[in-house]
């Protein structure tokens, strides 16, 4: 503890990280990017691996690792430096994730991969599919989860739930796809997938569909069907429009009542690009006060002299960010790194040359004033609308 202090308060020029908190303390669960009011700003300085942590009564600080975390701390990212004096940034083990945020990346802008998980304010998405040419496609979402249909004897007294014919008809077997039972457990493979494709919206050459489930008992639909117990071949439950690529699928991992199992979009970006946002011209809609009207933007580029073609995230300005899950980051000279933990933002950089003292850098716990300073912040921020307080007041409207 004294050699880091002493690193800290010393007049010495060394190569150092400096890591610069904001921390919004009017919501405990989101941080508005629009508004300098109550947010807590610090900088600090490290030479070593150090944790950046928070505290309910000093805000954010730094401590030389090990760190053992007290009753009222909690660790928020690990600035980790190995043997050859590489930094990088590392996920604590009891942070489930750590964003990257898209507004403040070199370029302003994040190329998407398969798997990538993405955070629009509390909505999260993730990239199912990417495909970027070639003949129109059918689109693939969703885990295959295979049924059978019912043989003719097996269907003999069945009644379809939908139709309300009876009888096995031949092209049409009954399957019970879900867990309703009784009178209303059987249904046409052909009746089914009729309801099911209804319910898929259209736009233009981009669609959203809800993962199929059934409105009585709420459980899944599967996916493909298989007619006869000794057939290979298995029909989609969903019959999907081809795609014109390039185009996106992404799977909210937002449920409610209407998509308990997920809502998936198809996006297609052969005009260029698709918007997500609360306003009702975008592609992807989200009516939810913590989303901006036009939040954030993916684009393909088929590739020019000086960028590579590929699929990217943009944030348009939005009021409580876009950011992209993270595990471990390397750090490159003078370039911030940008990552956000809840209600709070830390900007990373890694500098070659650095004077802590030039730049008043001191560890929070080494303040003596910390906590009333602290306090009087918070109450100043009390004027501060958060998130919960905006969504009673701020209509769904565009």
């Amino acid at each position: 503890m004294r050699r880091f202090l002493q690193l800290l308060s010393g007049d010495k020029m060394f190569s150092a990280v400096v890591i610069t908190s904001r921390t919004a303390t009017g919501d405990p669960n989101s941080f508005d990017f629009l508004t300098s009011k109550g947010i807590d700003n610090r900088v600090f300085a490290a030479s070593t691996s150090v944790t950046c942590v928070r505290s309910t009564t000093q805000g954010v600080g730094v401590v030389p690792e090990p760190f053992c975390a007290g009753s009222d701390e909690e660790s928020l990212l690990r600035v980790t430096r190995d043997q050859c004096g590489r930094f990088q940034l590392d996920r604590p083990f009891h942070v489930r994730r750590l964003w990257s945020v898209v507004r403040e990346l070199p370029t302003s802008k994040h190329r998407l991969s398969e798997g990538d998980l993405l955070r629009f304010g509390r909505f999260e998405f993730r990239v199912k599919q990417l495909v970027e040419s070639g003949e129109p496609i059918q689109a693939q979402f969703g885990a295959k989860r295979i049924g059978s249909c019912k043989s003719q004897s097996e269907s003999a007294s069945s009644v379809c739930r939908i139709c309300l014919q009876e009888g096995f008809e031949e092209g049409n077997p009954f399957c019970a796809p879900c867990a309703c039972k009784g009178s209303i457990a059987d249904v046409h493979v052909g009746c089914l997938q009729h309801w099911v494709t209804s319910r898929v919206r259209r736009e233009g050459g981009s669609f959203a569909c809800a993962a199929p489930f059934c409105e009585l008992c709420k459980k899944a639909l599967p996916s493909h069907l298989v007619r006869r117990e000794d057939d290979q071949a298995r029909s989609a439950l969903l019959q999907l429009p081809s795609v014109e690529p390039p185009f996106i699928v992404l799977d909210s991992l937002h449920r409610d009542k209407l998509a308990p199992h997920g809502m998936f979009h198809v996006l297609s970006l052969a005009n260029g690009r698709a918007t997500i946002g609360r306003g009702e011209d975008c592609q992807v809609r989200i009516a939810h006060c913590g989303i901006s009207r036009l939040h954030a933007t993916l684009r393909y580029t088929a590739g020019a002299s000086n960028e590579s073609s590929g699929f990217f995230l943009e944030d348009n300005n939005s009021k409580f960010g876009t950011t992209v899950a993270c595990k471990r980051l390397p750090l490159t000279p003078d370039v911030p790194t940008t990552v956000q933990i809840d209600n709070t933002v830390l900007a990373v950089t890694l500098q070659s040359v650095c004077n802590p003292v030039s730049l008043g850098m001191i560890p929070v716990y080494a303040q003596e004033d910390s906590m009333s300073e602290t306090r009087s912040r918070s109450d100043s921020s009390k004027s501060v609308e958060p998130e919960q307080e905006l969504c009673k007041r701020v209509s769904n409207r565009p």
